[in-house]
Protein backbone atom coordinates (compact mmCIF):
# COMPACT_ATOMS: atom_id res chain seq x y z
CA UNK A 1 0.00 0.00 0.00
CA UNK A 2 1.18 3.28 -0.84
CA UNK A 3 -0.12 6.65 0.88
CA UNK A 4 0.85 9.45 -1.96
CA UNK A 5 1.24 13.17 -0.80
CA UNK A 6 -2.27 13.48 -2.65
CA UNK A 7 -3.80 11.41 -0.13
CA UNK A 8 -5.01 15.18 1.20
CA UNK A 9 -8.88 16.39 0.79
CA UNK A 10 -9.44 19.62 2.11
CA UNK A 11 -12.99 20.40 4.03
CA UNK A 12 -12.76 24.29 3.77
CA UNK A 13 -15.07 24.33 7.00
CA UNK A 14 -13.27 25.40 9.38
CA UNK A 15 -14.97 22.97 11.78
CA UNK A 16 -13.67 20.04 13.82
CA UNK A 17 -14.72 18.07 10.38
CA UNK A 18 -12.21 19.68 8.44
CA UNK A 19 -9.25 17.46 10.48
CA UNK A 20 -11.56 14.38 9.44
CA UNK A 21 -10.92 15.41 5.99
CA UNK A 22 -7.29 16.24 6.31
CA UNK A 23 -6.72 13.14 8.43
CA UNK A 24 -5.81 10.27 5.99
CA UNK A 25 -2.96 12.64 5.19
CA UNK A 26 -1.50 14.26 7.68
CA UNK A 27 -2.02 12.36 10.57
CA UNK A 28 0.36 9.67 8.28
CA UNK A 29 1.10 6.22 9.15
CA UNK A 30 4.40 4.58 8.16
CA UNK A 31 3.23 3.83 4.84
CA UNK A 32 3.59 7.82 3.57
CA UNK A 33 7.70 6.76 4.12
CA UNK A 34 7.20 3.53 2.32
CA UNK A 35 5.65 5.27 -0.60
CA UNK A 36 8.79 7.55 -0.80
CA UNK A 37 10.98 4.63 -1.08
CA UNK A 38 9.18 3.34 -3.38
CA UNK A 39 10.02 5.70 -5.89
CA UNK A 40 12.80 7.23 -5.07
CA UNK A 41 14.75 3.64 -4.82
CA UNK A 42 13.51 4.19 -8.26
CA UNK A 43 16.08 6.36 -9.06
CA UNK A 44 20.08 5.49 -8.70
CA UNK A 45 21.84 7.70 -6.14
CA UNK A 46 23.97 9.28 -9.05
CA UNK A 47 20.86 10.94 -10.75
CA UNK A 48 20.47 14.52 -10.87
CA UNK A 49 16.55 13.50 -10.91
CA UNK A 50 16.41 12.17 -7.47
CA UNK A 51 15.21 14.84 -5.21
CA UNK A 52 18.45 13.98 -3.25
CA UNK A 53 17.47 10.84 -3.92
CA UNK A 54 17.56 8.23 -0.42
CA UNK A 55 16.57 11.83 1.47
CA UNK A 56 13.47 10.56 1.86
CA UNK A 57 14.21 7.38 3.00
CA UNK A 58 14.81 8.51 6.95
CA UNK A 59 16.90 6.98 9.15
CA UNK A 60 15.21 5.61 12.15
CA UNK A 61 16.46 3.57 15.44
CA UNK A 62 14.14 1.85 17.23
CA UNK A 63 11.19 4.03 15.73
CA UNK A 64 11.95 7.40 16.13
CA UNK A 65 12.58 9.34 13.40
CA UNK A 66 16.80 10.66 12.90
CA UNK A 67 15.94 13.72 10.31
CA UNK A 68 12.54 15.42 9.55
CA UNK A 69 11.63 16.31 6.05
CA UNK A 70 12.11 20.04 5.49
CA UNK A 71 8.55 21.20 3.81
CA UNK A 72 7.45 24.56 2.65
CA UNK A 73 4.06 25.78 2.32
CA UNK A 74 2.81 27.60 -0.61
CA UNK A 75 -0.42 30.01 0.50
CA UNK A 76 0.42 29.84 4.04
CA UNK A 77 -1.72 32.82 5.10
CA UNK A 78 -4.87 31.57 3.80
CA UNK A 79 -7.10 29.54 5.80
CA UNK A 80 -6.18 26.66 3.87
CA UNK A 81 -2.38 27.47 3.94
CA UNK A 82 -3.25 27.98 7.70
CA UNK A 83 -4.51 23.85 8.07
CA UNK A 84 -1.21 23.41 6.44
CA UNK A 85 0.77 25.04 9.15
CA UNK A 86 -1.50 24.11 12.16
CA UNK A 87 -0.78 20.28 11.45
CA UNK A 88 2.73 20.25 9.92
CA UNK A 89 4.09 22.60 13.10
CA UNK A 90 4.57 19.86 15.29
CA UNK A 91 3.98 16.69 13.15
CA UNK A 92 7.12 14.19 13.96
CA UNK A 93 7.73 13.52 10.15
CA UNK A 94 7.73 17.07 8.84
CA UNK A 95 9.52 20.53 9.63
CA UNK A 96 8.18 23.80 8.45
CA UNK A 97 11.29 25.78 6.61
CA UNK A 98 9.35 28.40 4.97
CA UNK A 99 6.67 29.94 4.53
CA UNK A 100 5.29 31.56 1.21
CA UNK A 101 2.51 34.46 0.39
CA UNK A 102 2.27 37.40 -1.73
CA UNK A 103 4.72 40.01 -1.73
CA UNK A 104 2.97 42.39 0.66
CA UNK A 105 3.42 39.86 3.09
CA UNK A 106 7.13 38.83 2.02
CA UNK A 107 10.07 40.11 4.24
CA UNK A 108 7.30 40.12 7.82
CA UNK A 109 7.09 37.88 10.64
CA UNK A 110 3.83 35.11 10.17
CA UNK A 111 2.21 36.18 13.21
CA UNK A 112 1.92 39.80 11.65
CA UNK A 113 0.64 39.12 8.21
CA UNK A 114 -1.60 35.67 8.98
CA UNK A 115 -5.84 36.82 10.03
CA UNK A 116 -5.94 33.24 12.19
CA UNK A 117 -8.92 32.02 11.43
CA UNK A 118 -8.44 28.46 13.11
CA UNK A 119 -10.25 27.39 16.90
CA UNK A 120 -6.61 27.01 18.02
CA UNK A 121 -3.70 29.21 19.24
CA UNK A 122 -0.90 29.62 16.48
CA UNK A 123 1.87 27.57 16.35
CA UNK A 124 4.83 29.36 18.46
CA UNK A 125 7.39 27.72 16.61
CA UNK A 126 5.98 29.40 13.06
CA UNK A 127 4.33 32.90 14.33
CA UNK A 128 7.78 34.39 14.44
CA UNK A 129 9.14 32.56 11.04
CA UNK A 130 9.56 35.66 7.90
CA UNK A 131 7.01 34.92 5.35
CA UNK A 132 9.04 34.68 2.16
CA UNK A 133 7.65 36.08 -1.27
CA UNK A 134 7.14 33.42 -4.06
CA UNK A 135 9.78 34.86 -5.98
CA UNK A 136 12.19 33.10 -3.68
CA UNK A 137 11.67 29.70 -4.40
CA UNK A 138 14.79 29.13 -6.03
CA UNK A 139 16.90 30.60 -3.22
CA UNK A 140 14.46 28.83 -0.86
CA UNK A 141 15.59 25.37 -2.18
CA UNK A 142 19.13 26.22 -2.19
CA UNK A 143 19.31 28.03 1.09
CA UNK A 144 16.66 25.84 2.92
CA UNK A 145 17.18 22.27 1.68
CA UNK A 146 13.22 22.35 1.62
CA UNK A 147 12.15 19.10 -0.58
CA UNK A 148 8.55 19.44 -0.25
CA UNK A 149 5.84 22.39 -1.13
CA UNK A 150 2.11 22.07 0.12
CA UNK A 151 -0.04 23.99 -1.95
CA UNK A 152 -2.79 26.47 -1.06
CA UNK A 153 -2.68 28.77 -3.52
CA UNK A 154 -5.39 30.85 -5.42
CA UNK A 155 -5.50 28.67 -8.69
CA UNK A 156 -4.60 31.90 -11.02
CA UNK A 157 -1.31 31.93 -9.25
CA UNK A 158 -0.82 28.46 -8.75
CA UNK A 159 -1.31 27.61 -12.86
CA UNK A 160 2.35 29.04 -13.11
CA UNK A 161 4.42 28.90 -9.41
CA UNK A 162 3.31 25.23 -8.87
CA UNK A 163 5.03 24.10 -12.80
CA UNK A 164 8.47 26.71 -11.70
CA UNK A 165 8.24 24.82 -8.33
CA UNK A 166 8.75 21.45 -9.96
CA UNK A 167 11.35 22.61 -12.60
CA UNK A 168 13.33 23.85 -9.47
CA UNK A 169 13.54 20.40 -7.76
CA UNK A 170 10.69 20.39 -5.39
CA UNK A 171 7.71 17.88 -4.70
CA UNK A 172 4.91 19.85 -5.02
CA UNK A 173 1.81 18.06 -3.36
CA UNK A 174 -1.71 20.18 -4.45
CA UNK A 175 -4.53 20.90 -2.70
CA UNK A 176 -5.05 23.27 -6.18
CA UNK A 177 -7.80 22.19 -8.87
CA UNK A 178 -5.61 23.80 -11.60
CA UNK A 179 -3.09 20.82 -12.06
CA UNK A 180 -5.60 18.03 -11.23
CA UNK A 181 -6.57 17.02 -15.26
CA UNK A 182 -2.83 17.32 -16.68
CA UNK A 183 -2.86 13.93 -18.62
CA UNK A 184 0.71 13.41 -16.82
CA UNK A 185 -0.62 14.81 -13.35
CA UNK A 186 -1.49 12.30 -11.03
CA UNK A 187 -4.74 12.57 -9.23
CA UNK A 188 -4.66 10.42 -6.35
CA UNK A 189 -6.84 8.54 -3.58
CA UNK A 190 -4.41 6.08 -2.57
CA UNK A 191 -6.71 3.78 -1.05
CA UNK A 192 -8.86 3.88 -4.81
CA UNK A 193 -6.07 4.41 -7.51
CA UNK A 194 -2.50 4.11 -6.10
CA UNK A 195 -0.75 2.73 -9.18
CA UNK A 196 -1.45 6.27 -10.86
CA UNK A 197 1.47 7.44 -9.02
CA UNK A 198 3.58 5.90 -11.48
CA UNK A 199 2.80 8.91 -13.64
CA UNK A 200 5.12 11.05 -11.54
CA UNK A 201 7.93 9.30 -13.80
CA UNK A 202 6.14 9.82 -17.03
CA UNK A 203 5.59 13.84 -16.03
CA UNK A 204 9.35 14.13 -15.14
CA UNK A 205 10.80 12.86 -18.57
CA UNK A 206 8.11 14.08 -20.46
CA UNK A 207 8.49 18.22 -18.74
CA UNK A 208 11.91 17.53 -18.37
CA UNK A 209 12.06 18.45 -14.45
CA UNK A 210 13.58 17.42 -11.68
CA UNK A 211 10.37 17.61 -9.09
CA UNK A 212 6.76 16.34 -9.69
CA UNK A 213 3.15 17.61 -8.77
CA UNK A 214 1.11 15.26 -7.46
CA UNK A 215 -2.88 16.51 -6.65
CA UNK A 216 -6.14 15.75 -4.60
CA UNK A 217 -9.32 15.67 -5.96
CA UNK A 218 -12.10 18.06 -5.01
CA UNK A 219 -13.70 17.05 -1.85
CA UNK A 220 -16.66 16.29 -3.24
CA UNK A 221 -15.13 13.54 -5.88
CA UNK A 222 -13.32 11.99 -3.08
CA UNK A 223 -16.56 10.98 -1.37
CA UNK A 224 -18.32 10.02 -4.46
CA UNK A 225 -15.81 8.03 -6.01
CA UNK A 226 -15.05 6.20 -2.72
CA UNK A 227 -18.26 5.14 -2.47
CA UNK A 228 -18.18 4.18 -6.49
CA UNK A 229 -15.01 1.95 -6.35
CA UNK A 230 -16.44 -1.21 -4.36
CA UNK A 231 -19.63 -0.53 -6.68
CA UNK A 232 -18.05 -0.75 -10.33
CA UNK A 233 -17.94 -4.29 -10.22
CA UNK A 234 -21.63 -4.48 -10.22
CA UNK A 235 -21.79 -2.34 -13.67
CA UNK A 236 -22.63 0.96 -12.53
CA UNK A 237 -24.99 3.04 -16.08
CA UNK A 238 -25.72 6.52 -14.04
CA UNK A 239 -25.08 8.09 -10.78
CA UNK A 240 -27.00 11.46 -9.47
CA UNK A 241 -25.56 12.85 -6.42
CA UNK A 242 -25.94 16.21 -4.04
CA UNK A 243 -23.92 17.74 -2.16
CA UNK A 244 -24.31 19.69 1.14
CA UNK A 245 -21.20 22.30 1.52
CA UNK A 246 -20.42 24.71 4.10
CA UNK A 247 -20.48 28.72 2.53
CA UNK A 248 -16.63 29.17 3.99
CA UNK A 249 -16.28 26.80 0.65
CA UNK A 250 -16.87 30.30 -0.95
CA UNK A 251 -14.98 32.53 0.71
CA UNK A 252 -17.93 33.26 3.45
CA UNK A 253 -16.67 34.37 6.44
CA UNK A 254 -17.93 36.13 9.72
CA UNK A 255 -21.38 37.92 9.33
CA UNK A 256 -21.71 37.73 5.50
CA UNK A 257 -21.73 34.00 6.26
CA UNK A 258 -25.32 34.07 7.80
CA UNK A 259 -26.53 34.76 4.33
CA UNK A 260 -26.96 31.32 4.46
CA UNK A 261 -29.40 30.91 6.97
CA UNK A 262 -32.56 29.97 5.97
CA UNK A 263 -31.15 30.38 2.49
CA UNK A 264 -29.84 27.44 -0.43
CA UNK A 265 -27.61 28.38 -2.93
CA UNK A 266 -28.33 25.47 -5.93
CA UNK A 267 -25.15 26.34 -7.85
CA UNK A 268 -21.38 26.78 -7.12
CA UNK A 269 -19.36 27.52 -10.28
CA UNK A 270 -17.13 24.56 -12.34
CA UNK A 271 -18.27 22.12 -9.06
CA UNK A 272 -20.27 20.07 -11.03
CA UNK A 273 -18.09 20.01 -14.01
CA UNK A 274 -15.27 18.39 -11.09
CA UNK A 275 -17.43 15.83 -10.33
CA UNK A 276 -18.23 14.75 -13.56
CA UNK A 277 -14.65 14.94 -14.43
CA UNK A 278 -12.17 13.56 -11.74
CA UNK A 279 -13.82 10.66 -10.72
CA UNK A 280 -13.27 9.24 -14.47
CA UNK A 281 -9.85 9.71 -14.04
CA UNK A 282 -9.29 8.69 -10.46
CA UNK A 283 -11.25 5.29 -11.65
CA UNK A 284 -9.62 4.82 -15.18
CA UNK A 285 -6.71 2.29 -16.01
CA UNK A 286 -3.57 3.54 -16.30
CA UNK A 287 -1.84 2.43 -19.75
CA UNK A 288 1.10 3.46 -21.47
CA UNK A 289 1.76 6.93 -18.93
CA UNK A 290 -1.86 7.66 -19.76
CA UNK A 291 -5.13 7.29 -17.75
CA UNK A 292 -7.91 5.91 -19.98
Amino acid sequence: LLLPLASLSLSFSLTPLSSYFLYPFLSLSPFLLHSFFYFFSLFPASSSRSLTHASFILASEKGKIMRRIKVGVLGATGSVGQRFVQLLASHPWFEIAALFASERSAGKEYRDVAKWFLPCEMPENVAEMEVRALSELEAVRKEEDVEILFSALPSEVAAEVEKKSASLGYAVASNVSVHRMDEDVPLVIPEVNAEHLALIETQRERRGWDGFIITNPNCSSIMLTLTLKPLMRFGIEEVRVATMQAVSGAGYAGVPSMAIIDNVIPFIAKEEEKMETEPLKILGTLENGRVK
